[in-house]
């Protein structure tokens, strides 16, 4: 016989999974006939025993066993007495199974009674949170949407590695996609500014939106922001608050997404605690800013902990590119892509959308942000500003583009219909 003891700890369900954080008390492993379930609560007392603590003892312990293992969603019974002999003291026989002992059986039976009645709002409870827990956002996506993708270092790659959009164009009918992703960029446009001030910069993002034209608008930033201070900080989710504000008016809906956290790549390299500490503030500002604007979200701070997709801690691989990208696809609705199925039976086929898609962002990049602009457009274009009519001609090469991947989808009958 033994009896329980408060403790505190993360509420686990069997397999590990997450479960609202309620208060409960007790580590019981229970045998049943299906199998044996260690059963994690986690109560919001100090570590005391009943013996010590009798006027706040917790006994929490799993009802219906057999219809709790076979469910989606746990089942607690949980109470507490003023007298220490209403609860019973828990015995293992010699089988292994749960025994309930108790010196006072009516009071026991009364608070059994009553509590039972609670346990089915706790269990609805459980499942209600359970399901936020899993960050399904239907229909952010919609057929025909232009799609802009905007942020800095990590978008821009996105380029060669454009696994999202390849994925997305085979889920949503009509969806098309500019990149205007920028190395070292802010929500302030400072590395779009060249060789001007943050005002220009700003001005340059907002105009380069325009060239894109998106009605949903994906926005990447806090990566950088992660490295700088507190009050940086906060400036930072002004200007980004601006930007979504400016996006809006110009009738983009807006998706935010919460970078994710930097990898430690060994002792060679930077350890990554501290710039990790100062991400999740950041990825809390994004998700307080995402609520207030009514922006969707999607939250890679925690995605994949345990992967490498980089080298040096920084620079993501082809292979985290792919696997962010079915992250991002299931937080938008997507659990199963048509992409991974594709790519199950006929890979070549994939390479073949790859170097469509990839030559698609290339000529758009070329369209919005020309590598001679200072000869097209600033201090220079006395010298050849007069072919700077043909980068708008260069339109015309992203549409074909486009109209290539659409063809393709058709012809290897994966382009997505409307339902």
């Amino acid at each position: 016989m033994f009896r329980a003891r408060h403790f505190r700890g993360e509420a686990m369900t069997r397999k590990g999974e997450k479960t609202p954080q309620v208060s409960f008390a007790g580590v019981l492993p229970i045998k049943t006939d299906f199998d044996t379930v260690p059963f994690l609560v986690r109560s919001g007392l100090q570590s005391r025993s009943l013996g010590s603590y009798p006027p706040f003892s917790y006994l929490a312990f799993p009802i219906v066993k057999a219809f709790m293992l076979r469910s989606n969603f746990s089942l607690w019974f949980f109470g507490s007495a003023s007298d220490e002999s209403v609860i019973p003291s828990l015995s293992v026989s010699s089988d292994g199974r749960l025994g309930l002992r108790s010196r006072n059986r009516f009071a026991f039976r009364l608070v059994l009674g009553l509590l039972c009645c609670g346990s089915i709002g706790v269990c609805l409870a459980d499942k209600h949170l359970n399901a936020k827990e899993t960050v399904m956002q239907e229909g952010v996506v919609e057929p025909g949407d232009r799609i802009a993708l905007i942020g800095s270092g990590w978008v821009e790659r996105m380029h060669r590695h454009p696994w999202f959009e390849m994925m997305l164009s085979m889920e949503v009918p009509g969806v098309t996609f500019r990149n205007m992703g920028w190395s070292g960029d802010t929500v302030h446009g400072d590395a779009r500014a060249v060789f001007g001030s943050r005002p220009d910069g700003y001005q340059r993002l907002i105009k380069d939106s325009e060239i894109a034209a998106p009605n949903l608008a994906i926005l990447c930033y806090g990566e950088n922001e992660a490295f700088l201070n507190e009050a940086e900080r906060a400036e930072f989710l002004k200007g980004y608050l601006k930007l979504i504000n400016d996006l809006k008016a110009k009738g983009s809906r807006i998706v935010l997404v919460i970078p994710r956290q930097r990898e430690d790549a060994g002792p060679d390299f930077p350890n990554p605690a501290y710039y990790n500490s100062n991400l999740a503030q950041v990825a809390n500002g994004i998700r307080t800013l995402a609520k207030d604007t009514g922006a969707s979200l999607i939250d890679l701070e925690k995605f994949a902990p345990d992967e490498r997709f980089t080298e040096e801690g920084i620079a993501w691989n082809d292979k985290g590119y792919r696997a962010s990208a079915r992250e991002m696809m299931k937080q938008l609705g997507f659990a199963n892509p048509v992409l991974d199925r594709v790519g199950a039976s006929k890979p070549e086929m994939l390479e073949e959308l790859r170097t469509a898609v990839a030559s698609k962002n290339e000529w758009f990049f070329h369209r919005y942000r020309p590598q001679n602009e200072t000869y097209l457009f600033l201090f220079r274009k006395h010298e050849q500003g007069n072919n700077a009519v043909e980068v708008e001609q260069m339109e015309q090469f992203v549409r074909d583009g486009e109209a290539k991947i659409t063809q393709w989808l058709k012809e290897h009958q994966v382009a997505p219909t409307a339902k």
